[in-house]
């Protein structure tokens, strides 16, 4: 699947959608979602394969069940499409993609359990 087909689909789900993309090999990054007063939530990151914990509760708010289940299914036939066009990893790239995705995910759980630390110290 192409980038362009990408976002167009992901336009059809839903207009507050936007596909970032990286300026230097247009790889899509992110996600967005933007709110009624104009604001743009990271909802998802290709790098680490995941939804944003933090803003999927504003994401669920503003787009409807149906649309979400869109959205994922949307992302999987990407990935699916991707793994397909023959960019097949050897075993050292899954294992540092694996390595990259658990940092990602610690990484974020610390800044989350900051944020609660310093909202309770109020």
């Amino acid at each position: 699947m192409s980038i362009k087909e990408f976002q167009q689909r992901l336009e059809e789900i839903s207009p507050r959608l936007h596909l970032n993309t990286f300026e230097d090999t247009g790889e899509p990054s992110t996600i967005i979602l933007e709110d009624k007063a104009g604001e743009d939530w990271v909802v998802y990151h290709f790098k680490g394969r995941l939804f944003t914990s933090s803003n999927i509760l504003i994401l669920t708010n503003t787009i409807c069940p149906q649309d979400f289940d869109k959205l994922q299914l949307l992302i999987n036939e990407y990935w699916d499409s991707f793994n397909r066009l023959g960019k097949t990893f050897d075993k050292e790239g899954v294992l540092l993609g694996i390595a990259s995705d658990a940092i990602s995910a610690l990484k974020e759980m610390r800044g989350q359990k900051n944020e609660t630390l310093l909202q309770t110290d109020h």
